[in-house]
């Protein structure tokens, strides 16, 4: 082996042991540990060890869905390509699935999950035999779609409602998202009456909201950026619930600059590219160490698309003066399981630091650090 890359090993192994050992429990180390394993191998059998260690319930959930779907050896269309879609996948691999479908039109002929996306009419078409579970957490939408589906021509004992189900076995939770960023074991008992919070990646403030409500509204501000113009539109919208609050229309890099952006329109699948295209818009870029201009942040969180690293070394002065707890996103690319969190050690060493997961897919992984 050459010496030049033994040596580039060996840094990138010290790096790895440094941040292992600034890890302050044991839950966030094994979900570390499935994490680099995961970026280091690209297995998703990776992603599943986190996902347990995420959610403890997931093996008797499994357990109960498995008894009441056992006797269901028909083709299964799953109704709603969305989050609880997914969900079914994972929880329910004994169901014979040929094929997703949806009400949304834009979706007609598309993959999820590697299922193709029917419409409602291809749906009567092609598979008017099978059983139709229906998977949307919103009653109402359960009620239209199913009458959609008798409306068809489909049994109304061939039509299931998946949410229902988990409802009636005492599976209430699903949606992590209420507590991604304000984890209530490592973020809410730290959380003070003079936060000053930056909502980085704040999509349609539902983070700033959230954090406003944990807090009771007693707080001393919040700054929010979301570049994406449409998206900036909806956080306008928003917005005017939250008190003492201030959005930029600006992505947060290590310098002030204009960047390329690719948006395709799904929440969390945009990313920033050096490409063009009828997708790319073009953003512009600062530093938040500029915007605050030597003024406080106590509580950082970032979810912009993959520009973690960037935007955290233009917020390299805010975070060496006042130490603020940060919550990172950490699976926009493979090497952010080490360079982010080796970054922030960089700075501030006695930094401790936290993961949790919030979905049952690769995504959604969170460092903390406080």
């Amino acid at each position: 082996m050459p010496e030049g890359n033994h040596r580039m090993e060996t840094s990138l192994l010290t790096v790895i042991k440094n941040i292992y050992e600034s890890i302050a429990d044991e839950q966030s180390k094994k979900i570390y540990e499935s994490r680099l394993l995961y970026s280091l191998t690209g297995s998703y059998k990776f992603i599943d060890g986190v996902v347990s260690l995420s959610f403890k319930d997931i093996e008797v959930c499994k357990d109960i869905l498995g008894k009441a779907f056992m006797d269901l050896s028909d083709d299964v269309v799953v109704y709603g390509a969305g989050h609880l879609g997914y969900i079914l996948t994972v929880l329910c691999d004994m169901l014979r699935i040929c094929a997703f479908c949806d009400s949304d039109t834009g979706r007609h002929g598309s993959m999820y999950n590697g299922y193709k996306v029917l419409s409602p009419h291809e749906l009567k078409e092609k598979h008017s035999g099978s059983v139709i579970i229906i998977a949307t957490a919103k009653e109402g939408n359960v009620a239209d779609i199913t009458e959609k589906l008798l409306g068809l021509g489909f049994d109304k004992d061939r039509i299931l409602d998946f949410h229902g189900l988990l409802q009636s076995n005492g599976i209430n939770q699903f949606s992590f998202h209420e507590t991604q960023y304000f984890d209530p074991e490592i973020v809410l008992p730290i959380l003070l009456e003079d936060e000053v919070f930056i909502d980085a990646g704040c999509y349609d403030c539902h983070n700033s909201i959230q954090f406003a409500k944990l807090c009771n509204n007693r707080y001393e501000k919040i700054i929010a950026f979301e570049p994406n113009p449409k998206q900036y539109s909806t956080c306008q919208h928003n917005s005017t619930v939250i008190e003492n609050f201030t959005l930029y229309k600006y992505g947060l890099w290590n310098e002030n600059a204009k960047l390329s952006f690719i948006n395709n329109n799904a929440a969390g699948n945009a990313h920033f590219s050096g490409m063009s295209g009828e997708d790319v818009i073009k953003i512009e870029a600062v530093r938040l160490d500029d915007i605050l201009n030597g003024e406080k942040a106590s509580f950082i969180k970032m979810d912009v698309e993959g520009a973690e690293l960037n935007a955290l070394k233009g917020a390299e002065k805010t975070i060496m003066n006042y130490h603020p707890k940060l919550a990172i996103s950490l699976y926009h690319k493979p090497e952010d399981v080490w360079e982010i969190p080796a970054y922030i050690l960089s700075l501030d060493n006695s930094y401790k630091l936290y993961l949790r997961h919030y979905s049952f897919y690769g995504s959604e992984t969170v460092l903390y650090a406080v």
